[in-house]
Protein backbone atom coordinates (compact mmCIF):
# COMPACT_ATOMS: atom_id res chain seq x y z
CA UNK A 1 0.00 0.00 0.00
CA UNK A 2 3.07 2.22 0.25
CA UNK A 3 3.44 2.54 -3.55
CA UNK A 4 -0.14 3.53 -3.77
CA UNK A 5 -0.16 6.39 -0.88
CA UNK A 6 2.46 7.65 -2.66
CA UNK A 7 0.82 7.39 -6.08
CA UNK A 8 -2.58 9.12 -4.74
CA UNK A 9 0.08 11.73 -2.69
CA UNK A 10 1.43 12.82 -6.11
CA UNK A 11 -1.97 12.87 -7.60
CA UNK A 12 -3.25 15.42 -4.93
CA UNK A 13 -0.74 17.52 -4.87
CA UNK A 14 -0.59 17.92 -9.13
CA UNK A 15 -4.76 18.21 -8.37
CA UNK A 16 -3.75 20.78 -5.85
CA UNK A 17 -1.47 22.83 -7.53
CA UNK A 18 -3.56 22.94 -10.56
CA UNK A 19 -6.75 24.28 -8.76
CA UNK A 20 -4.24 26.86 -6.83
CA UNK A 21 -2.94 28.38 -10.27
CA UNK A 22 -6.61 28.23 -11.95
CA UNK A 23 -7.74 29.87 -8.85
CA UNK A 24 -5.10 32.46 -9.13
CA UNK A 25 -5.28 32.77 -12.94
CA UNK A 26 -9.15 33.93 -13.03
CA UNK A 27 -8.82 36.15 -9.59
CA UNK A 28 -6.54 38.18 -11.45
CA UNK A 29 -8.68 38.18 -14.48
CA UNK A 30 -12.29 38.89 -12.62
CA UNK A 31 -10.46 42.16 -11.07
CA UNK A 32 -8.79 43.31 -13.91
CA UNK A 33 -12.42 43.10 -15.52
CA UNK A 34 -13.78 44.38 -13.14
CA UNK A 35 -11.30 47.56 -13.20
CA UNK A 36 -11.61 47.56 -16.76
CA UNK A 37 -15.47 48.08 -16.33
CA UNK A 38 -14.85 51.04 -13.76
CA UNK A 39 -13.11 52.83 -15.34
CA UNK A 40 -14.73 52.48 -19.17
CA UNK A 41 -18.19 53.53 -17.04
CA UNK A 42 -16.37 56.23 -15.97
CA UNK A 43 -15.46 57.04 -19.34
CA UNK A 44 -18.64 56.67 -20.74
CA UNK A 45 -19.66 58.99 -18.23
CA UNK A 46 -17.36 61.55 -18.42
CA UNK A 47 -18.19 61.98 -22.37
CA UNK A 48 -22.08 62.67 -21.16
CA UNK A 49 -21.34 64.76 -18.53
CA UNK A 50 -18.28 67.83 -19.63
CA UNK A 51 -20.52 68.49 -23.09
CA UNK A 52 -23.79 69.42 -21.34
CA UNK A 53 -21.78 70.90 -17.98
CA UNK A 54 -20.17 73.18 -20.43
CA UNK A 55 -23.26 74.34 -22.39
CA UNK A 56 -24.93 74.96 -19.14
CA UNK A 57 -22.23 77.20 -18.05
CA UNK A 58 -22.24 78.77 -21.12
CA UNK A 59 -26.10 78.98 -21.32
CA UNK A 60 -27.14 79.47 -17.71
CA UNK A 61 -23.81 80.05 -15.37
CA UNK A 62 -21.30 78.42 -13.13
CA UNK A 63 -24.28 78.40 -10.11
CA UNK A 64 -26.71 76.09 -12.58
CA UNK A 65 -23.65 74.21 -13.88
CA UNK A 66 -22.81 72.73 -10.27
CA UNK A 67 -26.32 72.10 -9.92
CA UNK A 68 -26.39 69.79 -12.61
CA UNK A 69 -23.40 68.05 -11.19
CA UNK A 70 -25.42 68.06 -7.60
CA UNK A 71 -28.22 66.36 -9.76
CA UNK A 72 -25.81 64.04 -11.23
CA UNK A 73 -25.00 62.95 -7.89
CA UNK A 74 -28.07 62.49 -6.98
CA UNK A 75 -29.08 60.35 -9.14
CA UNK A 76 -25.35 58.12 -9.20
CA UNK A 77 -25.12 56.44 -5.93
CA UNK A 78 -21.41 55.10 -6.49
CA UNK A 79 -19.90 58.18 -8.60
CA UNK A 80 -19.45 61.59 -7.04
CA UNK A 81 -18.91 64.50 -9.53
CA UNK A 82 -17.38 67.65 -8.47
CA UNK A 83 -15.97 70.60 -10.58
CA UNK A 84 -12.15 71.94 -9.81
CA UNK A 85 -10.36 74.99 -11.03
CA UNK A 86 -6.90 74.50 -12.30
CA UNK A 87 -5.94 76.41 -9.31
CA UNK A 88 -8.15 74.86 -6.59
CA UNK A 89 -6.87 71.74 -7.65
CA UNK A 90 -2.91 73.17 -7.09
CA UNK A 91 -3.92 74.59 -3.73
CA UNK A 92 -5.80 71.09 -2.89
CA UNK A 93 -1.87 69.14 -4.19
CA UNK A 94 -3.81 67.10 -6.34
CA UNK A 95 -1.71 66.70 -9.37
CA UNK A 96 -3.20 65.64 -12.88
CA UNK A 97 -0.80 63.87 -15.03
CA UNK A 98 -0.75 63.86 -18.95
CA UNK A 99 -4.23 63.25 -20.38
CA UNK A 100 -4.76 59.72 -21.94
CA UNK A 101 -5.86 58.68 -25.69
CA UNK A 102 -9.41 59.93 -24.67
CA UNK A 103 -8.26 63.33 -23.15
CA UNK A 104 -8.70 61.75 -19.82
CA UNK A 105 -6.62 61.42 -16.82
CA UNK A 106 -7.65 57.93 -14.28
CA UNK A 107 -5.41 57.63 -11.35
CA UNK A 108 -6.67 55.53 -8.21
CA UNK A 109 -5.71 57.49 -4.88
CA UNK A 110 -6.37 56.55 -1.00
CA UNK A 111 -9.20 58.66 0.56
CA UNK A 112 -9.64 59.27 3.93
CA UNK A 113 -10.42 56.33 6.29
CA UNK A 114 -7.88 54.24 3.75
CA UNK A 115 -10.36 53.90 1.49
CA UNK A 116 -9.34 53.56 -2.18
CA UNK A 117 -11.26 55.68 -4.95
CA UNK A 118 -10.74 55.50 -8.50
CA UNK A 119 -10.92 59.11 -9.95
CA UNK A 120 -11.40 60.61 -13.28
CA UNK A 121 -10.30 63.69 -14.59
CA UNK A 122 -12.15 65.42 -17.26
CA UNK A 123 -10.74 68.99 -18.68
CA UNK A 124 -13.34 71.56 -19.67
CA UNK A 125 -13.58 74.76 -20.92
CA UNK A 126 -16.23 75.96 -19.05
CA UNK A 127 -15.15 79.29 -17.31
CA UNK A 128 -12.37 80.10 -17.17
CA UNK A 129 -11.06 76.09 -17.69
CA UNK A 130 -11.10 73.21 -14.91
CA UNK A 131 -11.52 69.82 -14.79
CA UNK A 132 -14.67 67.39 -13.70
CA UNK A 133 -13.89 64.93 -11.02
CA UNK A 134 -15.17 62.14 -11.30
CA UNK A 135 -14.40 60.03 -7.56
CA UNK A 136 -15.60 56.32 -7.36
CA UNK A 137 -14.91 53.81 -4.49
CA UNK A 138 -13.22 51.05 -5.11
CA UNK A 139 -15.20 49.01 -2.08
CA UNK A 140 -17.17 47.54 -4.50
CA UNK A 141 -14.28 45.86 -6.44
CA UNK A 142 -13.15 45.01 -2.86
CA UNK A 143 -16.16 43.16 -2.06
CA UNK A 144 -16.41 41.67 -5.23
CA UNK A 145 -13.20 40.28 -4.96
CA UNK A 146 -13.80 39.12 -1.49
CA UNK A 147 -16.69 37.36 -2.54
CA UNK A 148 -15.13 35.75 -5.36
CA UNK A 149 -12.22 34.22 -3.59
CA UNK A 150 -14.95 32.65 -0.97
CA UNK A 151 -16.70 31.21 -3.84
CA UNK A 152 -13.45 30.35 -5.86
CA UNK A 153 -12.18 28.62 -2.59
CA UNK A 154 -15.22 26.81 -1.93
CA UNK A 155 -15.29 25.39 -5.10
CA UNK A 156 -11.69 24.53 -4.80
CA UNK A 157 -12.14 22.96 -1.79
CA UNK A 158 -15.32 21.04 -3.33
CA UNK A 159 -13.58 20.02 -6.67
CA UNK A 160 -10.04 18.90 -4.37
CA UNK A 161 -12.25 16.66 -1.92
CA UNK A 162 -14.33 14.80 -4.82
CA UNK A 163 -10.61 14.69 -6.67
CA UNK A 164 -9.48 13.33 -3.57
CA UNK A 165 -12.17 10.62 -2.97
CA UNK A 166 -12.16 9.51 -6.87
CA UNK A 167 -8.33 8.75 -6.06
CA UNK A 168 -8.61 7.64 -3.51
CA UNK A 169 -10.96 5.22 -4.49
CA UNK A 170 -9.41 4.17 -7.70
CA UNK A 171 -6.05 3.78 -6.15
CA UNK A 172 -7.05 1.44 -3.70
CA UNK A 173 -9.24 -0.66 -6.37
CA UNK A 174 -6.84 -0.08 -9.28
CA UNK A 175 -3.44 -0.80 -7.48
CA UNK A 176 -3.58 -1.05 -3.66
CA UNK A 177 -5.65 -4.70 -3.63
CA UNK A 178 -3.84 -6.01 -7.09
CA UNK A 179 -0.25 -5.41 -5.57
CA UNK A 180 -1.92 -6.82 -2.12
CA UNK A 181 -2.35 -10.07 -4.03
CA UNK A 182 0.66 -10.19 -5.69
CA UNK A 183 2.33 -9.58 -2.02
CA UNK A 184 0.21 -12.47 -0.67
CA UNK A 185 0.85 -14.85 -3.41
CA UNK A 186 4.37 -14.21 -3.38
CA UNK A 187 4.63 -14.74 0.52
CA UNK A 188 2.75 -17.63 0.10
CA UNK A 189 5.45 -19.05 -2.22
CA UNK A 190 7.84 -18.20 -0.02
CA UNK A 191 6.48 -20.43 2.26
CA UNK A 192 5.80 -23.75 0.08
CA UNK A 193 2.12 -22.80 -0.79
CA UNK A 194 2.71 -23.06 -4.90
CA UNK A 195 -0.68 -24.05 -5.59
CA UNK A 196 -2.03 -20.61 -4.32
CA UNK A 197 -3.30 -17.96 -7.56
CA UNK A 198 -3.60 -14.48 -7.37
CA UNK A 199 -6.77 -13.30 -8.81
CA UNK A 200 -5.48 -10.16 -11.39
CA UNK A 201 -8.38 -10.18 -13.48
CA UNK A 202 -7.06 -7.19 -16.00
CA UNK A 203 -5.28 -6.33 -19.03
CA UNK A 204 -2.69 -4.07 -17.48
CA UNK A 205 0.66 -4.42 -16.75
CA UNK A 206 -0.42 -5.68 -13.41
CA UNK A 207 -2.77 -8.05 -14.91
CA UNK A 208 -0.04 -9.29 -16.80
CA UNK A 209 2.55 -9.27 -13.39
CA UNK A 210 0.20 -11.49 -11.88
CA UNK A 211 -0.30 -14.05 -14.86
CA UNK A 212 2.95 -14.73 -14.54
CA UNK A 213 3.18 -14.75 -11.19
CA UNK A 214 0.71 -17.70 -11.63
CA UNK A 215 2.13 -19.24 -14.40
CA UNK A 216 5.81 -19.23 -12.48
CA UNK A 217 4.16 -21.01 -8.96
CA UNK A 218 2.34 -23.95 -11.80
CA UNK A 219 5.65 -23.95 -12.72
CA UNK A 220 7.26 -24.20 -9.30
CA UNK A 221 4.64 -26.48 -8.32
CA UNK A 222 5.56 -29.02 -11.66
CA UNK A 223 8.79 -29.05 -10.47
CA UNK A 224 8.57 -29.99 -6.94
CA UNK A 225 5.93 -33.25 -8.17
CA UNK A 226 8.76 -34.32 -10.47
CA UNK A 227 11.24 -34.00 -8.61
CA UNK A 228 9.01 -35.89 -5.88
CA UNK A 229 8.68 -38.67 -8.21
CA UNK A 230 12.15 -39.03 -9.24
CA UNK A 231 13.27 -38.79 -5.85
CA UNK A 232 10.42 -41.56 -5.03
CA UNK A 233 11.51 -43.62 -7.99
CA UNK A 234 15.72 -42.90 -6.81
CA UNK A 235 14.11 -44.59 -2.94
CA UNK A 236 12.79 -47.04 -4.59
CA UNK A 237 15.82 -48.66 -6.67
CA UNK A 238 18.01 -47.55 -3.60
CA UNK A 239 15.72 -50.13 -1.80
CA UNK A 240 16.13 -52.72 -4.51
CA UNK A 241 19.85 -52.48 -4.23
CA UNK A 242 19.72 -52.69 -0.58
CA UNK A 243 17.68 -56.03 -0.86
CA UNK A 244 19.78 -57.38 -3.85
CA UNK A 245 22.59 -56.56 -1.20
CA UNK A 246 21.49 -58.18 1.76
CA UNK A 247 20.42 -61.29 -0.35
CA UNK A 248 23.42 -61.98 -1.84
CA UNK A 249 25.29 -61.32 1.85
CA UNK A 250 22.68 -64.38 2.90
CA UNK A 251 23.50 -66.67 0.43
CA UNK A 252 26.69 -66.45 -0.30
CA UNK A 253 28.51 -68.06 1.63
CA UNK A 254 26.54 -71.43 1.33
CA UNK A 255 27.24 -71.89 -2.29
CA UNK A 256 31.15 -70.54 -1.98
CA UNK A 257 32.32 -74.64 -1.45
CA UNK A 258 30.58 -75.12 -4.51
CA UNK A 259 31.83 -72.02 -6.90
CA UNK A 260 35.36 -73.58 -5.36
Amino acid sequence: MRLARRFLAYILVGIFAVLAAYSALTFRREVASFDMDSRRDQEALARVIEPAFSRVWQLDGRREALHLLERVNARETSVRASFWTAEALQQAGHKVGPLGSKGLYQVEREGPHHESYLVTFVPTQAGKGGYIELRESTRPRSEYVRESMTWAALAGIGIFAWSSIMAIFLGVVLIGRPIRALVGQARAIGAGQLGVHARVDRTDELGELGREMNRMADHLEAGRKRLAAETTERLQALNQLRHADRLATAYLPAYAPELN
